[in-house]
């Protein structure tokens, strides 16, 4: 056993996302216990109000988003601020206010199949062209957002994901300033908050691509309608959005 090992084993202390449970070590790299997990699983199969199939399978997106020229929305579960002991609503929090990479690996298993499926119909995936002709992009967050928590949790993902699909996670999006935070503001100074909010760098290329964009939560969609114009603006092929929660009260 490696010093590395040992320390993994014996000496960190792994714990439910949810309610803190500390987890058997067979278990230290899932992000729930066993009874948490049920209750994630449960949430899965919650049914969207627009098309009515289960929200892990529902593509349904705000109008905006999807008249910015978006393929697609894909989402996880359904989440709701106010309801802050589901194990969506924690798993967001640690998410946002941790560097615990087993949390960012756990989300981007739950989205590969989502991620794989979507592009089947666009490209082959099985070629290594697809290494060519698609590449993952997310929604950065605030520098004061990413100073204050010491993380950006959408890049982690990002980057969990193209672990568990091979597909290049690439930083093709960059906040031109600091913008008002999202939370606060009302459906139209959300968009208004976001229109000149983002810009490509300037080495970035996504011509000819098909962008998978990464953003944590969608509520109005805002962020996600605002990079997929600039990521269209750029050439990109498509752009197909995904994300761990859409708010369910805001529609």
């Amino acid at each position: 056993m490696t010093l590395k090992e040992f320390v993994h084993r014996f000496v960190i202390v792994h714990k439910c996302a949810c309610c803190s449970e500390i987890l058997e070590y067979e278990r230290c790299n899932e992000a729930f216990c066993s009874e948490c997990k049920l209750a994630w699983r449960s949430a899965m199969t919650e049914s969207c109000g627009e098309c009515f199939k289960e929200i892990s399978e529902c593509a349904c997106m705000p109008k905006r988003l999807s008249n910015s020229g978006a393929l697609t929305l894909r989402k996880l579960v359904f989440y709701s601020p106010e309801h802050r002991s589901e194990p969506q609503s924690r798993l967001i929090f640690k998410l946002k206010n941790n560097k615990n990479k087993r949390y960012s690996s756990f989300v981007a298993s739950q989205m590969r199949s989502a991620v794989m499926n979507e592009l089947k119909n666009l490209v082959d995936i099985n070629s290594e062209d697809i290494y060519k002709s698609v590449v993952i992009a997310y929604v950065p967050r605030s520098k004061k957002a990413k100073s204050e928590n010491g993380v950006d949790q959408s890049e982690q993902i990002c980057k969990a994901l193209s672990s568990v699909t091979g597909i290049p996670v690439k930083n093709v999006i960059k906040r031109k300033r600091s913008g008002k935070e999202q939370k606060n503001l009302t459906m139209t100074e959300r968009f208004k908050n976001t229109e000149s909010l983002f810009e490509l760098y300037d080495n970035a290329d996504v011509s000819g691509k098909y962008v998978i964009l990464f953003d944590d939560i969608v509520t109005t969609g805002a962020s996600l309608t605002a990079c997929t114009r600039i990521l269209r603006k750029g050439r990109a092929k498509g752009v197909l959005c995904f994300c761990i929660a859409r708010d369910k009260l805001k529609r």
